[in-house]
């Protein structure tokens, strides 16, 4: 795998070797050690979760204050993926990296704790695998709405469909103020 850092502290783009034989394709899209050496950041998967989504489904931009880290792919479809640096401090605050992902150019994202995240489907039935560092703890998983213009979020024109919580979900601005945010 190879490794390349992004803008905000952290984050990193891999891009996985996938091998085609008349069998069909073969991809390594994980690899512990490789990942903890390279981006210098402790990994430890506790939990694992796929979801499954219709074009123009735009999940997020979700964040953990449980210092949560993810290992993001598309597994088929594509999506437009984002990251958004939500760490208060952080020299990148509120800095967003958007990324095409599909499995035709296998790139798998890590998104380090406190970094907010969410993508667009941009085809049928994509399916997006992540691994995580912490499991689902509801008292510490918060939402910002996608579309807040504080975020500056350059979504492409679609038809949208979001979950009710997402739909509803706080303002930047709220967060600020309440002192949910991560830290830096």
């Amino acid at each position: 795998m190879h490794f390349d850092p992004l803008e905000v502290p952290g984050a990193f783009l891999a891009t996985g070797q996938t091998f085609v034989d008349s069998r069909g394709e073969f991809t390594e899209w994980f690899k512990h050690k490789e990942l903890e050496e390279i981006t210098k950041q402790k990994f430890a998967v506790v939990q694992a979760n796929t979801s499954v989504s219709n074009t123009g489904v735009l999940r997020g931009i979700h964040f953990s204050r449980a210092k949560q880290s993810k290992w993001v792919g598309c597994l088929s479809g594509a999506i437009l993926d984002v990251i958004v640096d939500l760490r208060v401090g952080s020299p990148t605050f509120l800095k967003s990296i958007f990324t095409k992902m599909e499995p035709t150019n296998p790139q798998l994202l890590l998104v380090p704790a406190g970094v907010g995240h969410g993508f667009l489907s941009l085809e049928n039935k994509s399916v997006v695998s992540y691994l995580l560092t912490s499991p689902y703890s509801p008292n510490d998983e918060f939402a910002i709405d996608a579309f807040d213009s504080d975020l500056n979020l350059d979504w492409p024109e679609a038809e949208y469909l979001r979950s009710k919580k997402d739909e509803e979900a706080s303002a930047l601005n709220d967060h600020i103020k309440g002192g949910t945010l991560p830290r830096f």
